[in-house]
């Protein structure tokens, strides 16, 4: 059974400082919004807009962290933070991009993978431990290497067909892996916590040096890596953007923090324990099972959109097992994918049927591109230089609203359709390989909806929704599902019913010519697909 494998984006709020220091910004945050409310509570009739302005009166001044500074010398600001993070990511962009061209050379002289995996450890690893002498940020950075250099990708890579990846410093994510040695962690670690979510970063030792730019006489941070066997702990307090709006706590809140919740109350190990003891087959297999609930690795990266180009986040990747439900394998599903009807779901068993029938996301992504080809005619009469980011940033915000609200449409299909099948006990369901569509350069399908429809992303949605619950998922070939009867009695395979027949008549209903049954096309083709059978019958009309 397949296991779900789940990351979780947080946000770096800032370094935790410990009870005592955190007991006094809790204090002084209260402490600022009482006086507020004291001297606005009068003025302000609305209890909303009383409850808004309150809550900006908790934020924290530099003044006060300046302070908080003086007096606690110890403690790590978040200047200096961000300060390492960047200079952290400046250095394993420099490594990534400096030991992944040297791979590939060595790599020409052979064209033998099993080459290249000896190469990850002895330049990849080497490379990066003798830059950090740390072993969590060198094995990070020999994963991300070995990510690239696959089978496929590699072949592709010798053959000329795909340049050679590389990272820019700005954007590149440090990757650190989790060691374990005598119980004792190094990499990172999760804190017991009940009120927030803290991680402690194991980092090799630094020395913090503040100079000063001959130019533009500008302070800046810079830090120098000790090569030294000693550590520097820095602890993290992350959270999402919905908490922290809506000031929740980890324990009432869904999504990402219901995740983060299972990974605090060790209800995740419970998880994995139980299911390791149901379908673990030997002790070597439930061993492994039971220790699926440990966080291998993490990332830190800094943001990409607008509003959060100068914050910093941190992903982490979670096992979940899949959710035991009472499904039969003998019930097959299928799940047509098209453009008027997005989603339509069938059974082998019986007539039931799910439609999604508004295609909610092409819709908005055809505005979407009108009003964007509308703001780059204006932005020809602008004036030409410096400032393409601020010239560029409403186009850059409506395509990160566009991907917003098309990955919740496509998330709520998506458990739609887990909801569907697993009302009727599904043990598996069958999708088209579309994965092909994307090279048929002479295809319709792809041209017209080029950009305006991700079939893909749906079909890896639905395939994740589905495996959270146990359902297997196959992918069959999507030639002749649409002109098959989908009649167990017929079969009847009717030529004339090709994609241009049914463009040129407005995609009317399917109709066999031998048993005369008449049905919407969209379903016809979900049932086929739905038929435990339909690979060796399509295997017989090619």
């Amino acid at each position: 059974m397949k296991i779900v494998t789940r990351t979780l984006s947080l946000g770096i709020i800032r370094p935790y400082y410990g009870k005592e220091v955190e007991g006094r910004i809790k204090a002084e945050k209260d402490n600022r919004e009482k006086e507020f409310l004291a001297a606005n509570k009068n003025l302000i009739s609305d209890e909303n807009e009383l409850k808004k302005k309150a809550k900006e009166a908790r934020k924290l001044d530099p003044a006060f962290w300046s302070a908080l500074k003086k007096e606690n010398p110890e403690i790590f600001t978040m200047r200096e933070l961000s300060a390492l993070f960047s200079q952290l990511q400046r250095q394993y962009a420099l490594l990534y991009n400096e030991t992944i061209s040297k791979i590939y050379v060595e790599a020409l002289k052979t064209r033998k993978l099993s080459r290249v995996q000896s190469l990850l450890s002895s330049i990849g690893y080497k490379k990066a431990y003798e830059a950090f002498k740390d072993s969590s940020l060198a094995s990070g950075l020999r994963q991300k290497l070995q990510s690239n250099f696959n089978k496929s990708k590699f072949y592709n890579l010798i053959n000329a067909r795909i340049s050679l990846p590389t990272a820019t410093s700005t954007n590149f994510p440090v990757s650190i892996y989790r060691q374990t040695s005598s119980d004792k962690y190094a990499g990172f670690e999760i804190q017991p916590n009940k009120e927030d979510f803290v991680i402690k970063l194991t980092l090799p030792e630094f020395k913090i040096k503040e100079n000063v730019n001959p130019k533009t006489k500008k302070k800046f941070l810079s830090f120098e890596f000790l090569k030294s066997q000693k550590k520097k702990e820095i602890f993290l307090l992350l959270s999402t953007k919905r908490r922290r709006q809506n000031d929740k706590q980890w324990f009432a809140d869904e999504g990402t923090s219901a995740e983060i919740r299972k990974v605090i109350n060790g209800d995740l190990k419970k998880e994995w324990a139980e299911y390791a003891k149901r379908f673990g087959k030997d002790k070597n297999e439930k061993d492994q099972l039971r220790n699926k609930y440990k966080i291998g690795w993490l990332e830190i990266r800094k943001g990409k959109k607008i509003g959060e180009k100068f914050r910093w986040f941190l992903n982490l990747v979670i096992e979940l097992p899949p959710k035991m439900q009472r499904l039969d394998k003998n019930i097959v599903g299928g799940i047509d994918i098209g453009v008027s009807n997005p989603i339509v779901c069938a059974l082998n068993n019986s007539l039931k049927r799910y439609t999604i029938g508004n295609n909610d996301v092409l819709s908005f992504n055809r505005h979407m591109q009108a009003r964007r080809r509308i703001l780059l005619r204006k932005n020809l009469f602008k004036r030409k230089g410096h400032g393409s980011n601020n010239k560029l940033e409403p186009i850059t915000s409506l395509t990160e609203k566009s991907e917003r609200f098309r990955s919740k449409i496509i998330e709520r299909w998506a458990k739609e359709v887990q909801r569907f099948f697993l009302q009727n006990s599904c043990g598996i369901v069958q999708m088209e390989d579309l994965s092909n569509l994307k090279n048929k350069e002479d295809n319709f399908f792809n041209l017209f909806l080029r950009g305006k429809w991700p079939y893909a992303e749906m079909q890896n949605n639905i395939e994740r929704k589905l495996s959270e619950i146990g359902i297997e998922v196959k992918k069959i070939s999507p030639k002749y599902t649409s002109q098959l009867c989908s009649n167990p009695k017929c079969l009847n395979w009717n030529k004339w019913f090709t994609f241009a027949y049914r463009k040129e008549n407005r995609f009317p209903l399917f109709k066999c010519e031998k048993c005369n049954l008449e049905v919407p096309a969209d379903y016809n083709a979900a049932k086929n697909i739905a038929n435990p059978k339909i690979e060796k019958i399509t295997e017989r009309l090619r």
